[in-house]
C-alpha cells in the first residue's frame, strides 16, 4: 500500500502572529538599538541618528506583552466590534442575500460577474475618500457576495477588502501625509484621480479573472482544495430549486446600507467627525433593519451581541499584530532599520531613487504598518533626500502611500488583513499567494508613474 501524502497545512493565523512576535524579540538581540531625535510635532529630525545602548526584549517578555498590544490597539479593536455587530446584524436578516440570490435567479443561471465588479469599484470608490482599517468589518459580505455566486473564500476577501485599500492608497485623499510634508492638502487631486481608476481598473481585471478561472473548474482554486464549494453546495442546495422572490424590506435595507457608505466616506471627513459618529452611524443602521423586519427590540439587541462576539476572535489578531511593532519598539530597533534602509538613497539618480523611496517604504511599512505614524517617522527622512536629489515633494508623498499602502495587501503584521482572512477562513500563505502577483503588476506600473512624474518635476 501507498502512503498518501500528508497535506502541509497552512499556520493558523494566531500562531503566525506570536511567531513574529518571537521573531522580533530575535530581531532586538540581533539589530543594535538607535533612534533619530524628535521636533517638538513628534517627527523625526533628518541627520540625527544615533546608537544608543542596546536594549533587548528577551521572548517570555515580548509575549507578555500582548495585553499591552491588545490595549494599544483598543480603539481600532473597539470600532472593529461595533462595527462588525452592526453589520453581522444587518446581515442576519438575510437582506444582502435575498438582493443577491434574486440578481442571479433573474439571470437564469447565466455565470456572470457584474456584481463582483460593482462591489469592488462601489468599496474603492467609497474608501478613496474616507478609508480606514475598520473596513475589515465589511468582508462578511464578500463572504455573502462569494457564496451566492459559488466563489472562494479568497475572492470574498478580493472583492470587499482588496478593493477598498487600493481605492485608500490610490485614491486622492492623502491629507495626512500631505500636511506633515508641508505640501498643500489635496493638491496634485487630478493625477491621483486618475491613478485611482486606473489601479481600480486593473484590480477589476485582476480578480475578475481569478473568478473566471474557478467559475470555469473549481480546482483552479488557490485554496487548494474544493471543500469550500461543498460547503456552498449542501446550504444552496433546496434554495436552488425553487424560485427567488424579492423582499422589498431587503431593498429597503440595502439601500439604507449604501446611503450609509456614502455618509460614513463623504459626509463624516467633510464635516471633519471622527470614528465615533461612523459607529454610531452604523448602529443606528443595524436598529432601523431591524425594525424594517419588525424584529422586537430584544431579538435587535441580541443580533448585534451576536455580531460582536463574531468579532472577538478578530479583535484578539488585531492585538496580537501589534504587539508585533510594539516589541521592535521597545528593543529600540525600529529607527536602526529605517537608517540602513535609506543609506542607499544619495547614491541614487533622481528617478531611481523615486522608485527607491517607494520600495524602501514598501519595506518599512513591514515594520510600522500603521499610516499616520509611519508617515511621522518616514517622510521627515525621506523629504531632505529628495531636496539634494531634485524630487519634489509631491512625488515624495506618492511614493510614501504606495508604498505604505501596496504592501498593506500582504505583510502579516498588518492587523486589519489578519482580520480580514480570519473572517473569510483563509491561510495567510494562499492569501499571499493569490495577492503577490497582483502586487509585483501594481509595482511596476506606479514605479513607472513615479519615474514619469519625477522627470516632469510634478508639484501638484
Amino acid at each position: 500500500m501507498s502512503k498518501q501524502k500528508k497535506k502541509v497545512r497552512a499556520p493558523n493565523l494566531l500562531w503566525l502572529t506570536v511567531a513574529l512576535i518571537v521573531l522580533a524579540s530575535i530581531l532586538t538581540y540581533i539589530v543594535p538599538s538607535g533612534e533619530y531625535d524628535l521636533d517638538s510635532s513628534g517627527n523625526v529630525i533628518a541627520g540625527t541618528f544615533h546608537f544608543v545602548e542596546n536594549v533587548t526584549v528577551s521572548p517570555v517578555k515580548a509575549l507578555s506583552m500582548i495585553l499591552d498590544g491588545m490595549n494599544g490597539s483598543a480603539y481600532i479593536i473597539f470600532i472593529v466590534m461595533l462595527m462588525g455587530g452592526s453589520i453581522c446584524s444587518i446581515l442576519s436578516y438575510g437582506s444582502i442575500e435575498n438582493v443577491i440570490g434574486y440578481t442571479i435567479y433573474r439571470m437564469n443561471g447565466k455565470s456572470t460577474l457584474m456584481p463582483v465588479i460593482f462591489c469592488m469599484v462601489l468599496m474603492s470608490l467609497l474608501a478613496s475618500v474616507g478609508g480606514s482599517d475598520a473596513f475589515v468589518a465589511f468582508v462578511p459580505v464578500g463572504v455573502i457576495v462569494a457564496r451566492k455566486l459559488k466563489l472562494d473564500p479568497i475572492a470574498a476577501v478580493a472583492i470587499f477588502f482588496m478593493s477598498s485599500f487600493v481605492g485608500f492608497f490610490s485614491g486622492p485623499f492623502c491629507m495626512t501625509a500631505q500636511t506633515i510634508a508641508g505640501v498643500e492638502p489635496l493638491s496634485g487631486f487630478f493625477v491621483r484621480l486618475m491613478v485611482l481608476f486606473f489601479m481600480t481598473g486593473l484590480l477589476c481585471v485582476y480578480v475578475v479573472r481569478y473568478c473566471r478561472r474557478i467559475l470555469k473548474n473549481p480546482a483552479n482554486s488557490l485554496m487548494g482544495n474544493t471543500d469550500w464549494l461543498q460547503e456552498i453546495e449542501n446550504s444552496q442546495s433546496e434554495e436552488n430549486q425553487e424560485e427567488v422572490k424579492l423582499d422589498k424590506r431587503a431593498v429597503a435595507a440595502l439601500l439604507l446600507l449604501i446611503i450609509s457608505f456614502v455618509i460614513i466616506a463623504v459626509i463624516v471627513p467633510m464635516w471633519g467627525l471622527n470614528y465615533n459618529t461612523f459607529v454610531l452611524i452604523l448602529m443606528i443602521l443595524a436598529v432601523i433593519t431591524g425594525m424594517i423586519y419588525r424584529k422586537s427590540l430584544s431579538e435587535i439587541a441580541n443580533s448585534f451581541i451576536s455580531g460582536v462576539m463574531q468579532m472577538a476572535g478578530i479583535a484578539v489578531i488585531i492585538g496580537f499584530a501589534r504587539t508585533i511593532g510594539l516589541v521592535m519598539e521597545t528593543g529600540g530597533i525600529l529607527h536602526t532599520i529605517i537608517y540602513y534602509i535609506t543609506i542607499p538613497l544619495g547614491y541614487l539618480g533622481a528617478q531611481a531613487a523615486s522608485v527607491f523611496l517607494f520600495l524602501s517604504n514598501a519595506i518599512i511599512n513591514f515594520f510600522i504598518p500603521s499610516g499616520s505614524g509611519q508617515a511621522a517617522v518616514v517622510l521627515p527622512l525621506m523629504l531632505p533626500i529628495g531636496d539634494v536629489l531634485g524630487i519634489t515633494d509631491q512625488v515624495i508623498v506618492s511614493a510614501f502611500i504606495y508604498g505604505d499602502g501596496l504592501t498593506n495587501l500582504c505583510i502579516p503584521t498588518f492587523s486589519a488583513l489578519m482580520g480580514a482572512l480570519m473572517i473569510a477562513k483563509v491561510p495567510f500563505g494562499k492569501w499571499f499567494r493569490f495577492v503577490f502577483p497582483f502586487i509585483v503588476i501594481s509595482f511596476v506600473c506606479l514605479s513607472i508613474l513615479l519615474v514619469f512624474l519625477t522627470g516632469i518635476g510634478w508639484t501638484g
